[in-house]
């Protein structure tokens, strides 16, 4: 278990503090829509990125989700990915996962959550070593402090976000849910994008769920929801551009093959606004969620009622002792 990360991959030249990367995102033009009691929003379900092209590969991200219950922050990505990754012959150590869920929060703070298994985290350089995978350097968990490092060199990515949204239409240059990628301070020419936690501090761990149901997530209604309330008319026109991207009536039930649920329980200066982004390791999509912490309220304990036998006595003693006054004015 790491405490603090101290130790950087060989791409710490590319690494840069999380709240450079984000703190530049402008507001979208409308966060999530709450549905239920999650909070949706959608990206595009045509723009995920693989050697066979765009639109409905293993790359592909549909929406991600948040809701906070006490102190604990539940977030869920809808994708053609689980948790646990791709298998990529052309990668570095063959595997290509998400990277983790950097929160940037307007008050300052900077969190990372590790939540995808064998991913290239913390001290891995993502090569395979003595003809084996690396075993994950970073434990699953929440990260305070956390700095950031792009792992595409060696993911078989796009060497820039620039690149990848450029790499199929000018269309999907507003296609990452709640944020226009172009207004990041990391969408350029020059570098790639902050996939991954290089360092950090561990808070806490992750707890997965697989019973969604009960947790009252339902992406086909909140993406739909989110959709309606953007305006969205055709998700799956490969032209359109954020003012039209979204579901119709056919594509409501489309959805990725996984849906990936985890939570945190909150530190204290996770409070107020915040951008939530995820990114796959190749950069070949991602999304953006913005949301906010509330501090939950202090918990009121009820005040204790005696037994009967407890009231008596103490009914009976109140008369004695008002006897014993009695007398001693008397």
């Amino acid at each position: 278990m790491f405490t603090k990360l101290t130790n950087r991959a060989p791409l710490t030249g590319l690494a840069i503090a999380l709240c450079s990367a984000i703190a530049t995102t402008a507001a979208p033009a409308q966060a999530g829509t709450l549905f239920g009691d999650w909070n949706y929003v959608i990206d595009s379900f045509t723009d995920g990125s693989d050697v066979s092209g765009r639109g409905g590969n293993a790359y592909e991200m549909y929406g991600m989700a948040y809701k906070q219950v006490g102190d604990e922050i539940f977030f869920a990505v809808n994708a053609n990915t689980s948790r646990h990754g791709n298998a990529a012959s052309t990668a570095g150590d063959g595997h290509i996962n998400f990277g983790d869920l950097m929160l940037s929060f307007a008050n300052g703070g900077t969190f990372g959550i590790n939540f995808a298994s064998l991913n290239d985290s913390g001290v891995n350089d993502g090569k395979k070593v003595g003809g084996a995978d690396r075993p994950q350097a970073l434990a699953n968990g929440l990260y305070s402090n956390v700095t950031t490092k792009d792992m595409t060199a060696v993911n078989d990515g796009y060497s820039t976000m620039a690149s990848f949204v450029g790499s199929g239409s000018n269309a999907y240059g507003n296609s990452f849910g709640d944020v226009d990628p172009t207004t990041l301070s990391w969408y350029n020419q020059s570098r790639s994008a902050p996939t991954n936690i290089a360092t950090g501090t561990f808070q806490g761990g992750v707890t997965f769920y697989d019973d969604i149901l009960s947790l009252g997530l339902d992406f086909k209604g909140g993406l739909a929801a989110n959709a309606a309330a953007r305006g969205i008319t055709n998700l799956n026109n490969p032209n359109a551009t954020q003012a039209s991207l979204g579901l119709n009536g056919v594509n409501t039930a489309k959805l990725g093959t996984h849906t990936t649920v985890f939570s945190v329980k909150r530190t204290a200066d996770m409070v107020g606004d915040f951008t939530a982004t995820l990114l796959f390791e190749c950069i070949n999509d991602g999304v953006a969620l913005m949301g906010s912490v509330a501090t939950p309220p202090p918990v009121v304990e009820e005040a204790s009622v005696p037994e009967p036998g407890t009231i008596l006595g103490l009914a009976t003693l109140g008369l004695a002792m008002t006897g014993v006054r009695r007398r001693r004015t008397v």
